[in-house]
């Protein structure tokens, strides 16, 4: 469980997030008008250019050092700027918005499994309608922006399409298996 959390704790600390989504995308469209951002449509076609416009506002994120670490980052490094996990907690509330519009039925969960090894227990992620494998919509987010700023990896700008297009493909892959 996320920073040894109790269950309660990791069901309030997404309750508050999952409320928080309209903010979230509000700030980030925000953000995008100001910025020159890409058109952020809900559309496929419009995580290429997400991305790519990610990968600038990261780099910008890595010299703000404004404080206010999302509640869910479990992480207490102080590698990544809270800035920059801000921006990537943005970009996952739109990635949900595109998974989405692809699969109408999906919904926020508080992930839990009876292994308490798993650290994804008590993280917010998508249900597309496999309870069992929920998106991990934060790692999908990142596309490579995040690498890239901080550890000098090469940038892929189609990391978030493929990223997504993956998650899709499985979740067909799934239904076809289970016949549903």
């Amino acid at each position: 469980m996320w920073k040894n959390w109790s269950r309660a704790e990791a069901e309030a600390v997404f309750a508050r997030w999952t409320q928080a989504e309209p903010e979230r995308r509000r700030e980030l469209h925000e953000l995008a008008a100001r910025t020159d951002g890409p058109a952020l449509d809900g559309t496929l076609d419009s995580l290429r250019p997400l991305n790519v416009w990610l990968l600038e506002r990261s780099r910008e994120a890595m010299t703000d050092a404004t404080p206010g670490r999302p509640e869910w980052v479990w992480s207490e490094s102080t590698r990544i700027p809270d800035s920059l996990r801000r921006l990537t907690d943005l970009a996952a509330t739109y990635v949900a918005d595109v998974l989405r519009a692809q699969e109408p039925g999906a919904h926020w969960v508080c992930f839990s499994t009876t292994d308490s090894r798993d650290d994804r227990n008590g993280l917010p992620m998508l249900d597309l309608g496999w309870p069992a494998n929920p998106v991990d919509v934060f790692v999908a987010a990142n596309g490579g922006a995040t690498s890239a700023v901080v550890s000098g990896r090469e940038f892929d700008p189609d990391a978030i399409r493929e990223s997504v297009d993956v998650i899709l493909d499985q979740l067909a892959t799934f239904r076809a298996r289970s016949g549903g």
